[in-house]
């Protein structure tokens, strides 16, 4: 399988990055996910994360108001990466600002038992394997597929 983490800054080819700031996206659920973290798996509030899906990776960034101009793709090889279903955490933020349980979300996030559309794979490090091309970006069968995921969150109580 193949890893890809999408930044505006350009890496090395054949470096090793390891995680060296935390995570500022969703700072309360990463918090609480992390409570119930397997042991030997790096927490989301330190992660690097990656995902198999190179589309995925791009549109994240784009999510987060960056031109797809200024963002550089990379192939990469994480170590240990722990398969997370990537819907989940927006429902866990909801949730914990209703004051509702989030206890089956976080079970589900951190060992899947649903079949998800698209991961985010959580690492302490990666080697940075080849820069790729920007693939063809179609939004609007991402969101329909995506927004399955959504939903499948949502009906986790």
């Amino acid at each position: 399988m193949k890893f890809y983490h999408a930044t505006t800054g350009q890496l090395s080819i054949g470096k090793q990055l390891y995680s060296s700031r935390q995570s500022s996206f969703y700072p309360r659920a990463s918090m609480e996910m992390d409570k119930s973290k397997p042991n030997g798996v790096i927490g989301r509030k330190n992660a690097l994360y990656c995902t198999n899906n190179e589309e995925f990776a791009v549109i994240f960034l784009m999510k987060q108001s960056v031109s797809l101009r200024n963002i550089n793709l990379y192939e990469v090889k994480p170590n240990t990466p722990c398969k997370c279903p990537f819907a989940i955490t927006h429902r866990v933020e909801l949730k914990l600002q209703s004051g509702d349980c989030v206890e089956q979300l976080i079970k589900e996030y951190w060992a899947p038992s649903l079949s998800w559309e698209y991961y985010e794979y959580l690492t302490d490090s990666f080697e940075v394997v080849q820069q790729v091309n920007i693939p063809s970006i179609e939004q609007t069968m991402f969101n329909i597929i995506y927004d399955s995921d959504v939903r499948k969150a949502a009906g986790i109580s």
